[in-house]
């Protein structure tokens, strides 16, 4: 369901514009104020859409608007804001604008009217998420793609190093992948991709990261997980895979996978060296047979 923010400091306009948003088949927050504004908009699960009243005590509407354009420099985060105002001069309709307002719509307005400016906004936010699907995720497993997997390897050990808290990785490779392709075609090596990935989502926590690092190659993020921790979650998803055959329609296959895994202990490790002693730890884990997790510092 979309979620709308309504910023308003009138309790009878944030009722009006509720009614409305609800019989529209959408999903109200109200803000009093525009910090209280600001401050629903800092959620993770925030709304993407806001009707946002240009006067209003604390921060107006222009200001709320100037500093979720800022966050949008700084992240990816992207808010749809609908400036609702009185004022209908041409220069003030600028400034909303430079401001970084998408659209408004100037009281007294009809339901029609909203229901319209809405819909735009719900499809440019919906155009929005699938752009950074596009940029972030790999389409065929779903995973995340290598490059915002190692952006979020960078923020993970920042993340570590402000905290003090652990930070374990893992490199995953599929054993024999090129077989699998050339003995059953790339539509199987396929199957096998993203039965991998399902697998290993099972196997660890929701907060844990997975991306395709290329390939047969995966890395996967465990944030505030010790290495022996880790090491232990690496085996769960190896066990799943040794102990279950992938099967499809007509076919059952044995798919193993070797992963290497490592721990930032010093929390001054770069990215690249974290992924060299994961690697490490993987290739070993292939040169002593395959279907082994071997973690690094190596024994």
């Amino acid at each position: 369901m979309t979620r709308i923010l309504i910023a308003d400091d009138k309790a009878v306009n944030r009722r009006m514009l509720k009614s409305m948003v609800e019989e529209m088949g959408m999903e109200s927050i109200e803000a009093h104020d525009g910090e209280e504004a600001c401050n629903i908009l800092k959620r993770e699960d925030a709304p993407q859409i806001v009707l946002l009243d240009w006067i209003m005590p604390k921060l107006n509407g222009l200001e709320v608007c100037r500093r979720i354009a800022l966050e949008r420099s700084q992240s990816q985060k992207y808010r749809y804001i609908i400036l609702v105002t009185s004022k209908d001069k041409d220069d003030e309709i600028s400034e909303g604008f430079l401001a970084g307002a998408d659209d408004y719509i100037t009281r007294p307005f009809n339901r029609n009217e909203l229901r319209m400016r809405l819909s735009v906004g719900v499809r440019i936010v919906q155009m929005q998420r699938d752009l950074l699907k596009l940029l972030h995720w790999d389409p065929l497993t779903n995973a995340l793609n290598r490059r915002a997997a190692l952006e979020r390897l960078d923020e993970e050990i920042k993340r570590s190093t402000h905290s003090q808290s652990p930070l374990s990785i893992a490199m995953l490779d599929i054993d024999h992948f090129k077989q699998i392709n050339d003995t059953h075609g790339h539509l199987v090596g396929d199957m096998v991709l993203k039965e991998v990935v399902t697998r290993i989502f099972h196997s660890v926590a929701s907060y844990d990261l997975i991306g395709r690092y290329g390939g047969d190659e995966f890395i996967l993020l465990f944030p505030n997980t010790k290495l022996t921790d880790a090491t232990l979650t690496c085996n769960q998803i190896k066990n799943s895979f040794s102990h279950n055959p992938i099967t499809s329609a007509d076919l059952t296959l044995f798919v193993t996978v070797s992963i290497g895994v490592t721990s930032q202990n010093d929390h001054a490790a770069l990215a690249d060296t974290l992924i060299h002693h994961a690697d490490d730890a993987l290739y070993k884990a292939k040169r002593q047979g395959r279907n082994q997790v071997y973690k690094f510092p190596l024994m």
